[in-house]
């Protein structure tokens, strides 16, 4: 597609340059997945190995702890201390597969919302990269992702609706952040509010400074 698309661009170096960014981008990304995924299914062949070493040690099938108690009470010491041992390995498996599929699920949904937010046009909204990434956190916070759709889930784990009482969606959470004072990485709105505002005033104190001063203040610091 992109070579296609560079074909139409012709000498645009500006637009190359684009595209030839979003191509490494795309690169990179593809191979974090894969990275993940290969070490996804290195842990899963690891448990499933330690699992199977232990049902044919100890013969039994359904490997918790009450069953296995319940085979080695009474017994040998040192198997005790062998069935020990394979248990507690077998834990840390556990863990460290859970850890990796939650980061792996982690890495899709950041670049599956940075997808989505560039598509919507943010990323010309905001200052810089930098504040790309900060806007993508706020929008991933709360976020869970499910047949194609990010939904928002509050602190109690209920859904947070939006003000037409249905889900709420991307569109509407970036929506209270443009609105939200306390966010300042998007750039000053032009034409509608009062443009790009004047430069704040030094001596003003930042808790009185209007959204577009903070903006322009914070423009100067980049």
């Amino acid at each position: 597609m992109t070579d296609a698309l560079k074909k139409l661009i012709g000498d645009n170096t500006a637009l190359l340059a684009e595209v030839e960014t979003y191509e490494g981008t795309a690169t990179s990304n593809a191979e974090r997945v894969q990275t993940l995924e290969r070490a996804t299914l290195e842990s899963t062949n690891d448990r499933k190995a330690l699992r199977d070493m232990v049902r044919k040690v100890t013969g039994v099938t359904d490997l918790t702890e009450e069953a296995l108690i319940a085979k080695f009470t009474g017994g040998d010491d040192a198997l005790k201390s062998e069935v020990a041992s394979l248990q507690e390995r077998l834990q840390t498996v556990t863990t460290d597969y859970d850890d990796l599929g939650a980061k792996h699920t982690k890495e899709i949904n950041g670049m599956k919302m940075n997808d989505m937010l560039r598509g919507m046009g943010i990323d010309n909204d905001v200052w810089n990269e930098t504040a790309f990434g900060a806007i993508s956190d706020l929008m991933l916070n709360g976020a869970t992702y499910d047949n194609g759709v990010f939904t928002y889930k509050g602190e109690d784990g209920a859904t947070v609706f939006g003000d037409n009482g249905k889900a709420l969606t991307v569109e509407e959470k970036v929506i209270q952040l443009k609105n939200d004072e306390s966010v300042y990485q998007f750039k000053p709105v032009t034409g509608g509010g009062g443009g790009q505002g004047q430069a704040p005033n030094p001596n003003q104190p930042k808790q009185n400074l209007s959204v577009n001063q903070r903006a322009a203040e914070m423009a100067k610091k980049i």
